[in-house]
């Protein structure tokens, strides 16, 4: 799987929407990403498990039909703010 934190908030509501990766994918590579970061001390809070909940929650409303009830450009915003995107 490529870099999903390189892809644009539009890239990743397609992808999600699309099936070809899931929410939970890609908050697991923004937390990747946040945490090799660390060592820039750039991050006043960190939120890894919320990022997780939501991105579950969101997997669970796609696959139960009502997935766009969910603004992935929220949670995805709030995962991209942690590393300063």
């Amino acid at each position: 799987m490529s870099d999903l934190t390189l892809l644009s908030i539009a890239e990743l509501r397609d992808g999600f929407r699309s099936g070809e990766f899931t929410a939970r994918e890609i908050a697991e590579q923004y937390n990747a990403a946040v945490y090799a970061a660390r060592a820039l001390n750039a991050y006043t809070v960190e939120t890894p498990d919320d990022a997780l909940a939501a991105a579950d929650a969101a997997d669970k409303a796609r696959g139960g039909g009502s997935w766009d009830r969910w603004r992935v450009s929220l949670w995805a915003s709030r995962t991209c703010s942690q590393r300063g995107a």
